[in-house]
């Protein structure tokens, strides 16, 4: 919005300390007085351009951090005032997945037991490793093992609508493992959703989204374009979301103004749902990376 301001010749009433006395003087000083000849004009521009601040983890694992702050541009491409990329966080913390690559396995849900349904992630950090501890359990004929999807999450505050992109840019395989190849992406779905708004939500201690709305009118699940198999996004940007609404809904600080995307990457298939021991070992990884812009 542009907004132009000019001065006016204002008419000023003072009061006088001393009077006049003489008519004829009091006029001849008003004629004599000079008029004044020039304004002094004051152009003032009122824009903002559609911001889009993107937070989570940098690279080296400190959360939470501003990734991302996208200014938009109407005709042009968006500008990333950050340089450097960031990094999703396990979803419920603020955990960096980047310190968690190659560490750990994939968290396996067990169901069925009498002693009742439980994740082999039981400290939390997104994988299954020396650090999580079980404790004895029950089993009957009833009791299996599933895949749990591998969970990640970023933040969102925007005033302004936008889309999201996704593509996998690599996949590193472990050269002993045979019995999959990258075929084996076919099997494994992306699948992307906000998390509840309307209220305020914490993260390992750090309060956001009081002052936020689905940046889809249709809610949470306004939106999205998934699910959609991994091998579809190989070195192929991919859009995943596109919004119509900003985050921001009331005034509050960014994080207040925040929604959480959450990410799950369940393993699915014709004859596969969840894994199973019968698939063997599996050792692979992928880098996904999410590209948020103002369409």
């Amino acid at each position: 919005m542009r907004q132009e301001r000019h001065a006016k010749n204002w008419v000023v009433n003072k009061t006088v300390n001393h009077t006049l006395r003489n008519s004829a003087v009091l006029s001849a000083l008003l004629v004599a007085l000079p008029c004044a000849g020039a304004d002094v004009n004051d152009s003032i521009t009122l824009e903002v351009a559609p911001l889009v601040i993107v937070w989570a983890s940098d690279a080296t694992g400190i959360a939470p951090v501003v990734t991302d702050f996208i200014v938009g541009s109407v005709g042009a491409p968006d500008t990333d005032l950050v340089t450097s990329d960031g990094f999703t966080v396990i979803t419920g913390s603020l955990a960096s997945t980047n310190n968690n690559i190659g560490v750990g396995g994939f968290p396996l849900d067990f169901t069925g037991s009498p002693s009742g349904d439980f994740n082999t992630d039981t400290d939390g950090d997104g994988t299954l490793d020396a650090d999580d501890v079980l404790t004895p359990f029950e089993l009957d004929a009833d009791f299996d093992v599933d895949g749990s999807s591998p969970n990640a999450s970023f933040y969102v505050s925007s005033n302004a609508p936008f889309s999201i992109t996704a593509e996998v840019t690599e996949v590193e395989v472990d050269p002993v493992f045979t019995a999959f190849s990258t075929a084996f992406l076919g099997f494994v779905d992306l699948v992307m959703e906000v998390a509840p708004v309307g209220a305020p939500r914490t993260d390992d201690g750090f309060t956001y989204g009081g002052s936020a709305q689905a940046p889809h009118s249709d809610g949470e699940q306004g939106g999205f374009i998934t699910p959609i198999d991994l091998l579809d996004l190989v070195d192929t940007p991919t859009l995943v979301f596109t919004g119509n609404q900003r985050t921001a809904v009331s005034p509050g600080s960014i994080a207040d103004q925040s929604v959480r995307f959450d990410v799950s990457y369940p393993l699915v298939g014709a004859t596969v749902s969840g894994y199973d021991l019968s698939l063997g070992i599996v050792n692979f990884g992928v880098t996904v990376e999410y590209t948020v812009f103002v369409p």
